[in-house]
């Protein structure tokens, strides 16, 4: 479907909406089995004396499960990494 994205999490699968989109620079999508007001975005950011580039991602979550969601979203960032062979 056109703005719905399938992601794997351990052989599971869970869909998301693209809800805002800027070419090159954020998407954000929101989970559609999620609360409305919820998202989880990834946004490029230059620094603008260093121009070192840098990947924000922003999620939500319950107040119990910070920690968890931490550590998910640092394995994958690494997992890219490892693929880019950085």
């Amino acid at each position: 479907k056109k703005g719905i994205f399938t992601f794997m999490w351990d052989g599971s699968a869970q869909e998301a909406e693209v809800i805002k989109e800027s070419k090159g620079k954020l998407i954000r999508f929101h989970w559609l089995d999620e609360p409305e007001y919820t998202y989880f975005e990834f946004k490029l950011q230059i620094d603008p004396l260093t121009k070192d580039l840098a990947l924000m991602i922003t999620d939500f979550g319950d107040s119990d499960e910070v920690e968890e969601q931490k550590m998910l979203w640092e394995s994958q960032v690494q997992e890219l990494m490892r693929l880019l062979g950085s």
